[in-house]
């Protein structure tokens, strides 16, 4: 669960006590496994052999009787040609889709066994000495991130410059300008990249233009991205943190529940 951007935690030897109501954001994160279909080991076979048989046969129902069986020898050659080049085509896109899928089972087995250790290990505090630690705070994660928040754009619609005549020689009249019918529009826009610290107490990003701080008490909810998280506060347009880190979510969500010893193997999720 490692992450190029994070300072790792010290491991220490693990202590139960949390329970399986720890871990919703572990199960959104990862969704249970995917059985396999079962069916014909070789289907493209079989259709090859009775394609070939079908068409042979339907192309030789109006042939001469003594010619029939010529016909039929170089229809069921023509015929299965062109039908194993058809099944070829097919059985290689297959193929090239199960391999796809078995890169995926393999990537998606690495990250159960990524979150699996990182469940199982304790989390320690760690030294930051770029932020200013209130009483009885402590950093428990620090990655490099870029912020986004939400900008608002406002345009006219409708609007004129006006329009000049000419009513004698150096003697122009305009009519008059107007701007039009405001539309405004919200978007989520990066404000820049810096350090995203998490303590036991708050969200604290820090930048050369900007810091930005958010209380545990202040944030309503959280969304898991691939890159980062989510966080909506309470009266105040959403935030999202890219790092790089899937993992950033659930990472945060045991900070905030002051869920730092090691997860018991008994209170993990079935499908780790």
């Amino acid at each position: 669960m490692a992450n190029d951007n994070q300072t790792p935690c010290a491991p220490s030897a693990a202590t139960p006590g949390m329970t399986s109501e720890a871990l919703p954001v572990a199960k959104a994160i990862v969704p249970p496994p995917r059985t396999e279909k079962t069916g014909i080991r070789h289907p493209y076979l079989v259709v090859w052999v009775i394609s070939t048989l079908v068409l042979a046969g339907l192309s030789s129902l109006n042939a001469n009787p003594e010619n029939r069986i010529n016909i039929l020898l170089s229809s069921l050659l023509g015929c299965g040609i062109l039908v194993g080049i058809i099944c070829g085509v097919v059985y290689v896109g297959s193929a090239v889709n199960k391999a796809n899928k078995i890169r995926k089972a393999e990537a998606e087995r690495q990250r159960r066994a990524q979150l699996r250790e990182f469940l199982l290990r304790p989390m320690q505090p760690m030294i930051a000495p770029a932020i200013m630690l209130k009483n009885g705070e402590a950093c428990y994660g620090q990655w490099a991130a870029n912020i986004c928040t939400m900008h608002k754009y406002t345009q006219y619609v409708g609007g004129s410059s006006g329009v000049s005549f000419r009513v004698a020689r150096g003697v122009y009249i305009r009519s008059s300008a107007f701007r039009g019918r405001p539309i405004s529009t919200q978007q989520m826009q990066s404000d820049g990249s810096g350090t995203l610290y998490i303590t036991n107490k708050r969200l604290l990003f820090i930048a050369s233009a900007k810091t930005v701080e958010i209380p545990f008490g202040k944030i309503a909810s959280t969304e898991p991205y691939t890159d980062g998280m989510r966080v909506d506060i309470a009266n105040k347009p959403p935030v999202i943190f890219a790092t790089g880190n899937g993992w950033l979510a659930l990472y945060f969500h045991r900070i905030q529940q002051g869920l730092f010893e090691a997860t018991p193997e008994a209170a993990l999720p079935d499908d780790l």
